[in-house]
C-alpha cells in the first residue's frame, strides 16, 4: 500500500510538472496570440493578412516573446492606422501606461527615482529629472550619461525595484562627454507616475521677474487625472494677478488632455482666467491630447509655440494586460494625418546628451514672452 501511495504521489508530482513545464513552454505562443488578437481587435485597419514575422518558439524567453511581438505589429500596423506596442515591466512607459488608464491618481505604485532614461544606442542618458524628486535633490540632470547602478548596467525600473525604503543606489554617471566619471547615492520612492508628476507640476512652477515685467511657468506633463486640471486652474489664477505673460510647458510626460483644460485661457462663453500673452513649449515629447491644445492654441491665434515640432501623434489609446506585459493601442485621428506634427512659430532645439541640464526653448519661450508682453 505504502509503495502503491508512494508510486500515485511521484505520478501526480510528475504530472504536475509535466504540466507547469508545459504552460510555461507555450506562454510565449499565447503572448503573441493573445497580443495579436487584441491588436487585430482594437485596430481593424491593419495589415493582419499579410505574411507576418513568424510565431515565436514555445522555448522563447519572455523578451523574445515581446520582440516577436512588436515586429509582428510594426509590420501590421503602419501610421496611418495606428500604434501598438508591447511593453515589458522594465520599462518606464509600462508604469507611465499603467497609471494614466487605472483612473485613480495612486494606481500603479512603483518604487521609482523621478529620473527618466533614454537608450542612445548601448547608452543610457537622463532624458528629465521631475522636479521635488529624489533626482533633483540628488543632483541629476537631464542629459547625464548613466555608466552603471551599483556596478552594474542600468535597467531603468528593475535596477531599483529591490531597494529597501532607507536605501540608496550608486549612480556612476558622466556629466560632459570629457569627464571623469563621477558618482551619487541615488533614493527612491514609492509611488504612481501621476503622483510624481503632478508634485513636480506643483513644484516646477515659477514666476520669472525680469524688473518691470514678470512671466509665469507651468509645466503640464499630463492630463489623465482631475488634479493636473485643478493645477492648471490655480496656477493661471495665481498669473493672473502677477504675471505680465505665462509660458506653458507641454514637453515630456505623456498625453490625456481635452479642451476643457483650454478654458482658463480662452473666452468661450465666460471670461477667461488667464487672457494675458502666452507661449507654449512643444517638443517630440508633446504627444495625444497634449499634442491638440498646442494645435488649437496655434491655430486659434492663442499662444505663440516655441521648440520644435511635435510628432503628430494625434491618437486615441487603450491599455490590455497580456501575460504580464502592457499592449498599448492606438487609432489614428481621421482629422489630423499622422505624422503631421505641429510646427513652432521660433524654433529652438534642446539637445539631450551631455547638455548639463540646459534648455535653450525654455529661454527663448522666455523672451519671446516678454516681446509680446510689451506690446
Amino acid at each position: 500500500m505504502n509503495r502503491l501511495c508512494a508510486a500515485l504521489f511521484c505520478a501526480t508530482t510528475l504530472t504536475t510538472a509535466l504540466t507547469t513545464a508545459l504552460a510555461a513552454a507555450k506562454a510565449p505562443v499565447r503572448i503573441y496570440g493573445d497580443a495579436l488578437a487584441i491588436a487585430r481587435r482594437e485596430l481593424p485597419g491593419g495589415a493582419w493578412d499579410k505574411a507576418l514575422p513568424p510565431t515565436p518558439d514555445a522555448r522563447a524567453s519572455d523578451a523574445e516573446a515581446q520582440a516577436a511581438v512588436n515586429a509582428a505589429l510594426a509590420a501590421a500596423v503602419k501610421p496611418s492606422v495606428g500604434q501598438a506596442v508591447l511593453l515589458g515591466a522594465d520599462a518606464q512607459e509600462f508604469w507611465s501606461l499603467k497609471s494614466a488608464f487605472s483612473g485613480e491618481l495612486e494606481g500603479a505604485r512603483f518604487r521609482q527615482t523621478g529620473a527618466w532614461f533614454a537608450r542612445k544606442g548601448r547608452r543610457w542618458f537622463v532624458s528629465n529629472v521631475l522636479a521635488g524628486s529624489p533626482a533633483a535633490d540628488a543632483g541629476l540632470k537631464r542629459g547625464d550619461e548613466i555608466l552603471a547602478v551599483d556596478g552594474k548596467e542600468l535597467e531603468p525600473v528593475r535596477s531599483f525595484a529591490g531597494l529597501r525604503p532607507n536605501d540608496k543606489a550608486k549612480i556612476t554617471y558622466k556629466r560632459l562627454a570629457w569627464d571623469k566619471p563621477a558618482t551619487l547615492a541615488l533614493a527612491t520612492r514609492v509611488e504612481s507616475v501621476q503622483e510624481s508628476l503632478l508634485r513636480a507640476m506643483e513644484v516646477s512652477r515659477h514666476l520669472y521677474d525680469f524688473d518691470a515685467l514678470k512671466v509665469g511657468y507651468v509645466w503640464l506633463p499630463a492630463a489623465t487625472h482631475p488634479g493636473f486640471r485643478r493645477e492648471l486652474e490655480k496656477a493661471a489664477e495665481e498669473f493672473a494677478g502677477k504675471a505680465d505673460a505665462l509660458v506653458l510647458d507641454l514637453r515630456d510626460g505623456f498625453g490625456g488632455a481635452d479642451l476643457t483644460y483650454l478654458e482658463p485661457f480662452f473666452d468661450a462663453g465666460k471670461k477667461a482666467i488667464f487672457a494675458k500673452p502666452m507661449v507654449a513649449l512643444v517638443d517630440s515629447g508633446t504627444r495625444g491630447g497634449r499634442e491638440w491644445l498646442a494645435w488649437l492654441l496655434k491655430r486659434r491665434g492663442r499662444a505663440q509655440l516655441v521648440g520644435s515640432a511635435t510628432p503628430g501623434d494625434f491618437a486615441v489609446g487603450k491599455a490590455a494586460d497580456v501575460d504580464g506585459f502592457l499592449l498599448y493601442t492606438a487609432v489614428a485621428d481621421a482629422k489630423r494625418p499622422a505624422g503631421e506634427g505641429v510646427a513652432p512659430d521660433v524654433a529652438a532645439e534642446r539637445p539631450l546628451m551631455y547638455s548639463d541640464g540646459a534648455d535653450e526653448p525654455l529661454a527663448v519661450a522666455l523672451k519671446t514672452a516678454l516681446a509680446a508682453a510689451k506690446r
